[in-house]
């Protein structure tokens, strides 16, 4: 099979990932302290837009959706393969384009995992701490299945890699530990990373025998399990974990119809069972994200 046939495989196999898993509901908390602004021109900052993880779907979905007529940009903080600058973290990189987006005076949303890190806030000007304390306009709750692996009975002792800071990744590693255990598979430690593309490098470093050494609990996962599936790598069991995750969408500037569609889209389509597929937008999105982080994972595992 060529690279070009093999990627083919691959990338459909990532992509039916999302109709392998359920998002079994959302909830949303409007915040009452909120105020809407008046911008049409509109920024929206997500970690992922390419590479969502699966309870990120319903809330990009229902924003691309909600946005449709506006004059709206979606860019990306956190790319899951795509290293960051030498210096230059996350947070610094997210506060440098919020400001960006309002000294051209848009209307700026921001879903972050977590409430308003301090990490993030330092790194702003004065005024525009101001404006992002006050922009919390939305709590999302998601009910969901994730996707994880562990290697077969004998390829361990393994390493568990999980973010740093995180609080959901925290809860997995020791959720995966007793799985292993059951599976008699041995962890011999845990490493921290700062973030996505940290981890993503960490587990390729080693070459093809990374994945069955090194297993991360983040999405990572995803393109490791579809690998496997599309390769027929032996020694990768798929694992699904029930999860609850809080997002928290901040908006300045955005008039009153974005976030109470927002609001109305999460509550009304994502409200009881749904398989995660997003709209032909994001599907798109995903696609480009799926062809690139594919490709590169089978050049690194030398299956080219």
């Amino acid at each position: 099979m060529s690279v070009r046939e093999l990627l083919e495989v691959c990338a459909s196999e990532c992509l039916k990932a999302y109709s392998r898993v359920r998002v079994e509901g959302v909830r949303v908390w409007r915040s009452e302290e909120w105020l809407p602004g008046s911008s049409s021109d509109i920024d929206v900052y997500v970690k992922s837009v390419r590479n969502p993880s699966f309870d990120e779907v319903p809330i990009i979905t229902s924003i691309i959706d909600v946005l449709e007529g506006f004059k709206a940009r979606i860019y990306e903080y956190e790319p899951v393969s795509e290293p960051v600058s030498p210096g230059r973290d996350r947070a610094r990189g997210l506060a440098g384009m919020v400001e960006r987006s309002l000294d051209q005076g848009r209307g700026v949303i921001v879903v972050v995992p977590s409430l308003l890190p301090v990490s993030l806030v330092s790194t702003l000007r004065p005024e525009v701490i101001d404006a992002m304390e006050s922009s919390l306009a939305l709590e999302v709750e998601v009910r969901y299945e994730n996707l994880l692996y562990l290697p077969e009975e004998g390829r361990g002792p393994i390493t568990i890699v999980a973010k740093e800071n995180s609080e959901s990744s925290y809860e997995r590693v020791e959720w995966l530990k007793k799985q292993a255990e059951s599976l008699k598979v041995g962890v011999e430690g845990v490493v921290l990373k700062p973030d996505n593309s940290s981890i993503y490098e960490y587990v390729l470093q080693l070459g093809p025998r990374g994945i069955y050494k090194r297993v991360p609990v983040n999405k990572m996962a995803l393109y490791i399990v579809s690998l496997a599936r599309c390769y027929n790598l032996e020694g990768i069991i798929e694992v699904n974990r029930k999860e609850r995750s809080r997002h928290y969408i901040y908006a300045i500037n955005v008039p009153e119809s974005i976030i109470a569609g927002v609001e109305d889209a999460l509550e009304t389509r994502w409200a009881s069972t749904r398989i995660p597929i997003p709209n032909e937008r994001l599907f798109n999105y995903i696609m480009e994200g799926c062809n690139s982080v594919m490709l590169d994972v089978i050049r690194r595992m030398g299956l080219e």
